[in-house]
């Protein structure tokens, strides 16, 4: 089995059905991709429509410059028509000879069986540097998975976890540890199983040529492509992943095929360690939705290497109860003293009630009885919904309830997903600075004057043009090492890969134009910071998680800052401008985020709590 995402191929653009002629056509001439997929959305469902650029601009060759592209006649984009778009994971041999290549509901690349695959490029966790134990030496092993390639509905499958010296694949997770090193192996079962039994297990570096496995036992429970992730651990901080897409066909249509698995790699991550990891993996339980959380910190005599608490069950769709949550903190009023002291007090409590609900019990008391240890705390986390920077510690004293700080604001606290690399040193060196000039936003200008203003010797500030094609034609260049951006924004809970942040001329950029080669962005590493409403929020998507952070991220920024909800133009502002001072001064990017909320809280708006930082804790700028 060979899965598509091998094959693909990235040199495309996307342009969204409802574009304009003119717009498109200067997008394809100015970007010059090799292909072109047109994103149409009709009565709730995506079609996709692959072009090669020649293709395209001949068929736009007599078309009105104010013309639609979904309009009759112009490309005519029939439902009939549209090319396939088929799962990354699929096996490319009963694939269509030509198809749009999706994962987590964003396009990755596509498939032509006329032209010859891209060079595939592993994604690295990091600089593919590892952490040694003073004074010993570094071995190099590989992390073996073994799960049958096709395994009927309803059947129970062994998954075989072992280390080898050498890879049988180059797909194998390759890694140096010092010899005696014991590995955390969590076992996700992400789509299509069931996990029977733990998901957790144990694995030692051992001089043997391969160690004996560590087997998991998961159940198929849909037919169509399935996928398990297998993580690896090392005193608790994540060391790489493997992905497995084994296929679920009905009863009676198994082959006697020798079973194998194909596999995604991920180097080693850098050395950076945050005081407290908290990963949060998320399952499905006979009722619903469950969360169970795996507890690691970095001082050895805390003992806590993933400890397991949980599950915790939700009971509600969290999707629609974090929409009113939000909705709640935007409706409240802040008019005079008064009411912003009622505000304050309503934010503390619902913040404990977070606590309170989402967390264990005996999770709550660990963190509440190490918060006076802990300074830097991540969170590695899939689940799309829950503010963690809002949950309020709480204790007791003797007999007395007592109150404690915000999570976000008694630690430097960032978030991110598991699986993908962290970048443990930023740049600032070449900033690009996007502010529309129609946002009538009153403190958009100070803040566009204060971005200019940190240009220097060594610092190179650009202003990029706010149109649609002036920004992902830079983007897809992948010269900068910071985006900051001014304006207006909004989540769209329905599919949060159509969230919008508003450029000018009415023009909008959305999650999942930040494809094709305008994911090239990533080649500067980059700290993304929109400084908008609601654009650190997210959703799962048709496929997975959708929104900005998870777009940007994906593709390999080193960092992600948006707001959960709507924030206030001047607060907003003043934490960006706290927010580069620290960075500047030397601070990680976590008590660089801290001590920006620090110095806006005074101003008694929700603001100071409404950013969600995605990066290593500890990153600081080279």
């Amino acid at each position: 089995m060979i899965p598509l995402y091998k094959l693909s191929r990235n040199d495309f653009i996307q342009i969204p059905a409802d574009q304009i002629v003119s717009h498109a056509r200067d997008a394809a001439l100015r970007l010059s991709p090799s292909e072109i997929i047109v994103r149409r959305w009709h009565q709730g469902e995506a079609y996709h429509y692959l072009y090669t650029t020649k293709e395209f601009l001949l068929a736009l060759e007599d078309k009105p410059a104010d013309a639609i592209l979904e309009d009759e006649g112009v490309l005519n984009l029939h439902e009939s028509e549209a090319t396939p778009a088929v799962d990354a994971y699929r096996d490319a041999e009963i694939s269509p000879l030509k198809c749009v290549i999706i994962d987590n509901d964003s396009i990755i690349g596509f498939y032509d069986a006329r032209l010859p695959p891209a060079r595939q490029i592993a994604r690295s966790m990091g600089d593919g540097t590892s952490n040694s134990r003073e004074g010993q030496d570094l071995i190099s092993r590989s992390l073996l998975a073994s799960f049958p390639e096709r395994v009927s509905i309803g059947s129970i499958s062994s998954l075989l976890i072992r280390l080898g010296r050498h890879p049988k694949k180059k797909e194998a997770l390759q890694f140096a540890v010092p010899l005696g090193t014991e590995l955390d192996i969590v076992v996700e079962a992400l789509q299509g199983f069931l996990l029977e039994g733990p998901s957790e297990g144990k694995i030692s570096v051992t001089s043997d040529e391969e160690t004996l496995p560590i087997q998991f036992k998961l159940r198929a429970t849909e037919i169509g492509p399935g996928r398990i992730r297998v993580l690896a651990f090392k005193c608790g901080q994540p060391l790489g992943a493997v992905m497995l897409a084994p296929s679920i066909l009905a009863e009676g249509q198994i082959s006697n095929q020798a079973a194998h698995s194909e596999s995604r790699p991920l180097a080693p991550i850098p050395a950076g360690h945050p005081d407290l990891t908290l990963f949060i993996q998320e399952r499905k339980s006979p009722d619903g939705l469950e969360i169970m959380f795996l507890l690691s910190a970095l001082d050895p005599d805390l003992g806590l290497n993933l400890k397991s608490f949980g599950p915790i069950e939700l009971k509600t769709d969290p999707l629609q109860y974090f929409e009113e949550f939000f909705k709640d903190i935007e409706g409240m009023s802040l008019n005079g003293p008064d009411e912003r002291a009622i505000a304050t007090r309503k934010l503390s409590l619902r913040g404990v009630a977070l606590f309170q609900n989402l967390l264990p019990e005996d999770l709550r008391l660990q963190i509440w009885n190490l918060q006076d240890r802990i300074g830097t705390v991540q969170i590695l986390s899939d689940e799309p919904w829950i503010p963690w920077e809002l949950l309020k510690l709480q204790g007791r004293q003797g007999e007395k309830v007592v109150e404690g700080r915000f999570m976000s604001e008694a630690f430097a606290m960032t978030r991110w997903f598991p699986g993908i690399g962290r970048q443990p040193r930023l740049s600032l060196k070449n900033i690009a600075l996007v502010v529309p000039g129609d946002s009538k936003l009153p403190n958009a200008q100070k803040e566009r004057s204060y971005i200019l203003s940190l240009a220097d010797d060594q610092r190179r500030v650009v202003e990029v043009p706010s149109t649609y094609l002036d920004v992902i034609e830079t983007l897809s260049r992948g010269e900068h090492n910071v985006w900051h951006f001014t304006g207006h924004g909004r989540f769209d809970p329905k599919d949060p890969n159509h969230s919008a942040i508003r450029l000018e001329r009415g023009q909008t950029l959305l999650p999942i134009d930040i494809s094709g080669e305008v994911s090239n962005c990533r080649l500067g590493r980059p700290l993304v910071f929109l400084n908008a409403c609601q654009t650190g929020r997210e959703a799962l998507s048709l496929t997975g998680i959708g929104g900005w952070a998870k777009s940007f991220i994906g593709a390999g920024a080193a960092g992600f800052i948006g707001s959960l909800w709507s924030v206030d133009d001047e607060v907003a502002y003043k934490f960006a401008m706290a927010f580069y001072d620290n960075l500047l001064s030397g601070k990680p990017i976590g008590e660089a985020a801290k001590g920006a909320r620090e110095s806006v809280r005074e101003l008694n708006d929700p603001t100071w709590l409404a950013y969600t930082i995605f990066a290593d804790p500890t990153a600081i700028v080279a």
